[in-house]
């Protein structure tokens, strides 16, 4: 069944013999430029004796059911005929079609010849079905002449009086060496025959175009000259020249073959990979990461070059400023400056001492900071790197810290121990500080009751190195910075002897 856009049309022995009565097959044709114009292929002679067989080879590529036609059609003095299409023939006792659309295979047998119904112009045609009324392409073109079977005593004396086989195929050059980008010419002459010989290069058993110079007498060779531009995979490819006319049958054709060797520019291929990724060690610095160029050459073309990625794998390395100040009630930013390879999945700050601060990014901020702001803040950064080849990955945690202290005035002065009771003859500390302590650090003054303009000590410890009744009373510490003062704070000391 063939389709044709929206018609169906089943192509039967019974629609080819009612061709006559039914126009259908023609209209069909027609409608979709079947017979119409297209490509031009200079015939191939075919003879053939009278009641007896002989085959017709076609070869296509790209078959798409529905939407190509592929045919053969017949002309001789009356008009062209279709005599097959697709898996259709005109008649299974005239004509038998081979079609292999995976091999790409569409030949035609003519079963039992007739002489005059098959002295004609035999063409193969593709016609792509999708173009509307665009033009068909001729893939195999056969003039073929059928001799009457009562003179084919008088053919072998026309065949061994007139055509002469042709020389065997002579190629040159016989070592063919070739270099890649350049246009390289393999040529095969042929001496001799009448008519001249059909001379068909192929390669790999496909068969390629070249440039036919017939020698118009069997005294001047016939020469096809085949133009090759060499590429690395000719590299060993073998080219066949095959010789014949209409005095040999085909099956004896006779044939040549040459090996090619082309010389071609350096392939590189780096690897196994591209780019590479090593973990830092004693083999593998931090500065082995780049782009690495290898380069080869051998005088055929220009150098070859391809680029390596080198990428050595580091775990982060923290850093952070030692500490900064900022005044109470402003806002704070501090960068947390992290370099590793890959860039870290996770960055993080911490605060000593406070379980429940947590600030992710790369900034810590602080916004209108108090003296609770005030400590060590740590930040964390963490990667993972999986080196070429590995299937594990390597997770790397790193941190520093750094001191913020917020500018205020001290705060509550308390003094040390709470009970203050000190024996005589033995030494007695007296410790003051305050809450918040301050920055900058607070200096201190103490005295005692009664000796006001009397400075016992500017440290935050007043130590009687040996108590004495004497030194019982009431005792007083105040702290101060640049920003202001901290409360009073008094105790009372008693002295036992």
């Amino acid at each position: 069944m063939v389709k044709f856009e929206r018609e169906v049309f089943v192509l039967t022995e019974r629609n080819w013999r009612e061709r006559d009565d039914n126009d259908g097959l023609r209209k069909l044709a027609t409608k979709y430029s079947l017979l119409g114009y297209g490509s031009c292929l200079e015939p191939e002679g075919r003879d053939v004796v009278e009641g007896q067989s002989t085959r017709l080879p076609c070869r296509f590529n790209q078959y798409r059911p529905e939407k190509i036609a592929i045919y053969w059609i017949r002309t001789n003095t009356e008009n062209p005929d279709i005599i097959t299409m697709n898996n259709a023939s005109h008649s299974d006792n005239l004509y038998k079609v081979d079609f292999k659309p995976d091999e790409g295979r569409y030949d035609l047998t003519i079963l039992r010849a007739e002489y005059d119904r098959d002295n004609c112009h035999l063409q193969c045609r593709f016609k792509d079905l999708s173009n509307g009324s665009g033009g068909y392409t001729v893939i195999a073109s056969f003039a073929v002449t059928v001799f009457n079977k009562f003179l084919v005593l008088n053919l072998k004396i026309f065949i061994n009086f007139f055509l002469i086989p042709p020389g065997p195929p002579q190629i040159t050059p016989p070592k063919p060496v070739a270099r890649e980008g350049e246009t390289f010419a393999l040529s095969c002459m042929s001496q001799g025959g009448s008519p001249d010989p059909v001379v068909q290069w192929y390669r790999e058993d496909v068969p390629l175009q070249a440039q036919l110079q017939k020698g118009g007498s069997r005294d001047r060779p016939t020469t096809s000259v085949l133009s090759i531009n060499p590429r690395m995979e000719d590299d060993n490819a073998t080219y066949r020249c095959a010789v014949w006319n209409r005095a040999i049958p085909e099956e004896l054709k006779m044939e040549g073959a040459v090996v090619l060797r082309v010389q071609y520019a350096p392939r590189i291929r780096v690897g196994p990979y591209n780019p590479l990724r090593i973990m830092v060690n004693g083999d593998a610095m931090l500065t082995y990461s780049g782009t690495y160029t290898c380069v080869a050459e051998n005088g055929i073309g220009d150098a070859t070059q391809i680029n390596l990625e080198l990428a050595v794998l580091y775990g982060p390395i923290v850093n952070l400023l030692p500490e900064k100040e900022v005044s109470l009630g402003e806002s704070l930013a501090v960068k947390c400056n992290v370099a590793s390879y890959p860039p870290p999945h996770t960055i993080e700050w911490i605060k000593e001492n406070d379980a429940f601060f947590r600030q992710t990014g790369d900034t810590l901020r602080l916004e209108s900071v108090s003296s609770e702001d005030s400590g060590r803040y740590f930040c964390r950064a963490t990667t993972t790197a999986r080196p070429s080849g590995s299937s594990m990955q390597r997770e790397s945690t790193s941190n520093s810290s750094i001191i913020i202290n917020i500018r205020h005035k001290p705060g509550e002065t308390i003094i040390q121990p709470s009970t203050l009771e000190a024996v005589t003859g033995k030494p007695f500390t007296l410790m003051c500080s305050a809450k918040p302590l301050g920055y900058p650090l607070p200096e201190y003054r103490w005295w005692k009751e009664g000796q006001e303009k009397i400075e016992l000590s500017r440290k935050a410890n007043y130590t009687l190195l040996s108590a004495h009744v004497s030194h019982e009373g009431q005792y007083y510490c105040q702290t101060q910075n640049s920003l202001g003062y901290g409360s009073i704070a008094s105790a009372y000391l008693t002295v036992y002897g």
